[in-house]
């Protein structure tokens, strides 16, 4: 991935696996440290290593 440049994704989603709800909640996070890496080098952080940068809640139709 080039740094800075804009990434787009799709997901496909079977209307039967999210009928009851008819809502997509998505959540992109920004993970500053992987979690395999932290516990390897045992850093103990006191501050989230993965933050939220945007939210939103789609209605399925």
């Amino acid at each position: 991935m080039i740094r800075d440049e804009p990434r787009g994704y799709v997901f496909r989603l079977k209307l039967e696996d999210v009928a009851a709800r008819r809502v997509l909640d998505v959540t992109v996070r920004y993970h500053l440290l992987d979690e395999a890496r932290r516990k390897r080098i045992a850093y103990d952080n006191q501050e989230p290593i993965s933050n939220p940068l945007y939210q939103r809640r789609e209605l399925l139709r």
